[in-house]
């Protein structure tokens, strides 16, 4: 997700996304929250986000036996 945002935002952007996601995936209220991301910090996106940030394309694709 963030190499999506990183080609919409700035870098001091990305800094205070990177901030507030770490808060938000340690299940704190995230502080400084850019406006324009305020949707993805909503409390029912936390399993959600939590999965997309530990999910390891490689490792998954390694289990497959088709090609990838």
């Amino acid at each position: 997700m963030r190499e999506q945002l990183a080609r919409q935002f700035d870098s001091a952007t990305l800094v205070r996304y990177d901030t507030a996601m770490a808060q938000y995936l340690r299940g704190e209220q995230p502080k400084d929250v850019p406006p324009q991301l305020g949707p993805l910090f909503v409390p029912i996106n936390l399993s959600f986000m939590k999965s997309l940030s530990s999910f390891d394309p490689r490792r998954r694709s390694g289990r497959s036996a088709s090609p990838c």
